[in-house]
């Protein structure tokens, strides 16, 4: 024979073993209601608005007909029992209602004052400067889209891995970010390496050589993958020139600092640059970053990057002059497109230092052999620290050219 308390018992782990995995937002006294049904503390938790259950009255019922054969053992009819159940768990939870609401005053009052705590911890961090983040450079990937994507993943998977302990704020794509950008397979190869990176890292593209029918400019199968809607809603993306995302920028915060990424297109045209030009100067708070494919040569600024594909539009050398070295607030240009690495310093008319940038591995062994350039910023000692390094291999370069650091003014001297 069963007893009463073990009916009451078997309700309850009925609920508890269907219902564990659905939610159901219940208020009120229709949780209370059931309070010894489902525990006093998930009746308490109810009332905040978080109940394990899915369409209680529909499930209490069905217990209750479910423990009915129980009920014939203590010599009652199906629904006699069944009404006995029911009233038990009414009874049980009127008697138990002002104990879970009591409990639930006090819980109220410990998840504020824990919340309370926590806000005023995260409001210290926001304002306790960061002792260093990072700024990753995915140079062309062409070669893995097309032939080692496993390479590719490589690259996105160490993003990922090292973003809480590198503090890396922004991963940029450099151009090429295909071989052919007719065919298909190779845009599926690269997506799947870059939305690794959604939601951990924000990061940005534009569109290269490779990317695009050059000489008429079309860059459909590019903004098929990474068209505007794909980065709609999220806080760090700043906006496009036109309906196209060939020319975007992006935002990201870090020590107590404003940066832009503005993205431009392989030798962007005039009407590009007069628009970067706008989004600069409307963001004069912001410390800028440009990224374009090509720009930086070894030894110089490219001055082919159009006409070496006879099309309208402007090489770096170009940009510098009619563009970078009139906006005080661009720090760093960064580029790929030619093979090898290349650094110079020049100075805009303000008078301020503009760090350019040539970063480009595809002609290594096995298309790049995966390596990557890490830019961490040490706010402290106002220097940026370089660092070149490949997941595929799992080893940095130290050659000279490949790690070492820059002076890029952050703080304000005391």
């Amino acid at each position: 024979m069963v007893s009463c308390g073990e009916l009451l018992r078997r309700v309850y782990m009925y609920f508890w073993t269907h219902c564990g995995s659905d939610w159901l937002y219940i208020k009120g006294r229709s949780c209370c209601a059931l309070s010894r049904v489902v525990g006093e503390w998930h009746a308490t938790l109810g009332l905040l608005g978080i109940v394990m259950l899915k369409d209680v009255v529909a499930r209490l019922a069905f217990a209750t007909r479910e423990v009915e054969g129980e009920c014939l053992d203590l010599g009652w009819g199906g629904a006699q029992g069944a009404e006995f159940v029911r009233l038990q768990i009414i009874m049980e939870a009127r008697r138990n209602m002002f104990r879970s609401f009591v409990r639930l005053v006090v819980s109220v009052c410990w998840l504020s004052c824990l919340c309370l705590s926590h806000s005023v911890t995260f409001a210290e961090d926001v304002v306790k400067p960061e002792k260093s983040f990072s700024v990753v450079l995915l140079p062309d990937t062409q070669n893995y889209s097309e032939k080692y994507p496993d390479t590719y993943i490589a690259q996105a998977l160490w993003i990922r891995k090292q973003a809480k302990k590198d503090n890396i704020k922004f991963a940029i794509h450099l151009g090429d970010i295909v071989q052919t950008s007719t065919k298909q397979p190779e845009w599926e190869n690269a997506d799947r390496a870059m939305r690794l990176l959604d939601g951990v890292v924000p990061y940005s593209v534009a569109p290269g050589n490779h990317d695009m029918v050059v000489k008429s400019r079309d860059s459909s199968l590019y903004n098929q993958y990474y068209s505007p809607e794909r980065f709609a809603g999220r806080k760090w993306y700043g906006g496009h020139m036109g309906d196209k995302n060939d020319n975007n920028y992006c935002f990201f915060e870090a020590s107590g600092m404003k940066f832009m990424i503005l993205n431009l297109e392989f030798a962007p045209r005039d009407e590009t640059l007069e628009w970067a030009a706008g989004i600069t100067q409307r963001y004069a708070d912001h410390r800028v970053i440009v990224a374009t494919h090509c720009y930086m040569r070894p030894k110089a600024r490219d001055t082919g990057c159009a006409t070496s594909y006879n099309v309208a539009g402007n090489s770096g050398e170009q940009m510098w002059q009619k563009f970078i070295r009139k906006q005080p607030n661009i720090f760093l240009v960064v580029s790929g497109h030619v093979l090898g690495v290349g650094l110079q310093t020049s100075i805009n008319d303000a008078g301020g230092k503009v760090l350019e940038m040539l970063t480009d591995y595809q002609g290594l062994p096995n298309g790049g052999d995966g390596w990557l350039r890490c830019l961490r910023f040490v706010p402290s000692e106002n220097k940026i620290h370089v660092r070149t390094y490949s997941p595929l291999l799992d080893k940095e370069n130290m050659a000279e050219k490949e790690t070492f650091s820059l002076d890029y003014q952050m703080t304000t001297a005391e």
